[in-house]
């Protein structure tokens, strides 16, 4: 078989591949470790194999090398962004955010996890029932900046166009985005981010406490059920927070803003943090107005 009819080969292999990943979705109610799912296929000249969760559809392990994994990936996420509707990517991301706590230890990753409505998730164990309720916190420039990020590949990293689309689309924020080419390792490589002038850092902060404190109080009524309740805040981008004194003046923003009454409930807010690169966890605690990094 020559290298061509290998490929076309290979591109149907892959695109059964996707769609069987696809068909293996599931949310129903299971606990971390069992989210793990295999899919395999014969293709040319070898057995492709791929690892992933079903919850989430993350590839976790794969035997696909150099052009085979770019192609599949490539004919991965066109299966998905033409075959899974807007509900079921929602259900997808809301899993990938929790996932965090899990992967980190925050919670017991044996505890069965249920999706629910409101709050997102619920977690049993033995010992104890957790809500948990995601909350994404996103500045204009934040989505400004993840507008600018769809458009690469869309306009086929056409520098030019990208900026004018954006500028067109966002006439005042726009105009903070950066779109620029350089070079790595002989690949044409797109760096998108806004300038620091886009948005003040204090004015960035100011909003996420806003954000979370919004759903707080929100939330703060529904969740006597629950032992311990968690707001999980995804701050999305990594132009967010990045540094351990931006977590400590949110928190601190949070707590003034709260006021001087006790909180009865068992509630913690839990934010995403990259830390050097590192995934992390910045925890307020509000019944005993602590914080932490896990």
């Amino acid at each position: 078989m020559s290298d061509n009819d290998c490929v076309e080969k290979n591109k149907m292999i892959f695109e059964k591949l996707a769609n069987k990943m696809i068909e293996l979705i599931s949310f129903e109610e299971s606990c971390f470790n069992e989210w793990r799912t295999k899919v395999e296929l014969p293709g040319c000249g070898k057995t492709y194999r791929i690892e992933f969760e079903r919850t989430t559809l993350l590839v976790l392990k794969h035997n696909l090398q150099g052009e085979e994994l770019e192609l599949f990936m490539k004919i991965y996420k066109n299966t998905i962004s033409q075959n899974i509707d807007k509900e079921i990517i929602k259900t997808l991301n809301e899993y990938k955010i929790l996932r965090r706590i899990l992967e980190l230890g925050y919670v017991n990753e044996n505890a069965k996890i249920l999706k629910s409505e409101s709050p997102d998730f619920i977690l049993k164990s033995n010992t104890e029932k957790i809500g948990v309720e995601i909350t994404e916190i996103i500045t204009e420039s934040d989505a400004v900046y993840r507008k600018a990020i769809f458009k690469l590949d869309e306009f086929n990293k056409d520098v030019d166009r990208i900026k004018s689309e954006i500028i067109d689309k966002y006439p005042k924020k726009g105009k903070g985005i950066s779109v620029e080419c350089i070079d790595v390792a002989d690949e044409k490589i797109l760096i998108t981010s806004p300038s620091k002038g886009l948005v003040s850092i204090n004015s960035k902060r100011d909003k996420y406490v806003e954000q979370i404190l919004n759903k707080f109080n929100k939330y703060n009524e529904k969740f006597d059920i629950y032992d311990k309740n968690i707001i999980l805040a995804n701050p999305g981008d990594i132009i967010s927070l990045t540094e351990c004194w931006e977590f400590e003046e949110v928190a601190d923003n949070f707590f003034k803003r709260l006021g001087t009454e006790d909180v009865e409930k068992d509630i913690q807010i839990v934010i995403l943090a990259d830390i050097q690169h590192n995934k992390k966890l910045f925890v307020i605690d509000t019944k005993k107005r602590d914080r932490y990094l896990i």
